[in-house]
């Protein structure tokens, strides 16, 4: 929704205040870190990602995208009516499992 992107955009603009503020080695620590990781966990390997598999900005993985769609918590969100909102069936997580080799994906945002 219109609100999630203005309250995403805000985020990034404090960041980047924060980051000009900030030492510049650790600054460039930071730019220097993976958009996505891999680790191991007992047997199992986790895909860890910011955003979804295609985009750190990525929303694909978020709750109310993963199929089956839960409309009451879409409506909460106010994502129920997002013209741009493309629901992640099963399918699509299976194939992102499959072309990344992991057993399971963990994604979170900031906002």
């Amino acid at each position: 929704s219109e609100d999630v992107v203005d309250r995403s955009n805000e985020i990034v603009s404090r960041l980047r205040q924060v980051a000009q503020r900030g030492d510049p080695s650790f600054i460039h620590w930071l730019s220097q870190l993976p958009m996505f990781m891999t680790v191991r966990v007992g047997p199992m390997r986790l895909g860890i990602v910011h955003g979804d598999v295609h985009a750190l900005s990525g929303w694909a993985l978020s709750v109310e995208a993963l199929e089956p769609l839960d409309q009451a918590l879409r409506s909460s969100l106010g994502c129920d009516n997002d013209p741009y909102f493309v629901p992640s069936s099963e399918e699509d997580v299976q194939s992102w499992l499959s072309s990344t080799r992991c057993d399971a994906l963990a994604s979170t945002h900031t906002c």
